[in-house]
C-alpha cells in the first residue's frame, strides 16, 4: 500500500495528525525538514503528500522553503511530479479560490482547522488507495 508523507512544522499538529491517521490504519512519515523529505520521497512508495503552507523552520540544500515551493519543486521533478499534494492551509480566504492550489501546482487543498476528521481521512484515503 502507498503511504502518507506529512510536511508539517508544528508539533502540535504533528502530534494529532499522527492520532487521528493510526487511528485509521494509516501509518504517515512526517518531517519538516527539506532534506528528509526528497530522501523519503525517493526511497518510498509515497503515495500522497499532505504539505503544511506556512513552514518557518524548513529549508532544502540551504534554502528557507515553505509549501508553495516545496511544491513546486515536487511538481517540477520527473521522478515525483505524479505524487499528489494536498495542501494545508490557515488562510480561509482561499477557500472558494483555487489560486492557491494552481500557484503550489498541487491537487487538492484542506482548510485548517480540520473540523470533520472523518472527511479528512476519507479525502486522504482515496487519494492512497488509487
Amino acid at each position: 500500500m502507498k503511504k502518507l508523507l506529512i510536511v508539517e512544522d508544528d508539533t502540535l499538529t504533528q502530534q494529532l495528525y499522527m492520532v487521528y491517521f493510526k487511528k485509521s490504519g494509516i501509518d504517515p512519515y512526517i518531517t519538516d525538514n527539506g532534506e528528509e523529505l526528497f530522501t523519503i520521497l525517493h526511497t518510498e512508495n509515497i503515495g500522497l503528500i499532505l504539505m503544511d503552507i506556512n513552514l518557518t523552520n524548513t529549508y532544502f540544500r540551504g534554502e528557507k522553503m515553505d509549501g508553495i515551493k516545496l511544491s513546486r519543486l515536487i511538481k517540477s521533478n520527473s521522478d515525483t511530479k505524479n505524487i499528489p499534494i494536498i495542501i494545508a492551509t490557515g488562510f480561509s480566504a482561499f477557500n472558494h479560490d483555487d489560486s492557491l492550489v494552481k500557484q503550489t501546482q498541487a491537487d487538492d487543498l484542506i482548510i485548517k482547522p480540520i473540523t470533520n476528521f472523518n472527511a479528512f481521512v476519507n479525502k486522504v484515503n482515496q487519494y492512497l488507495i488509487h
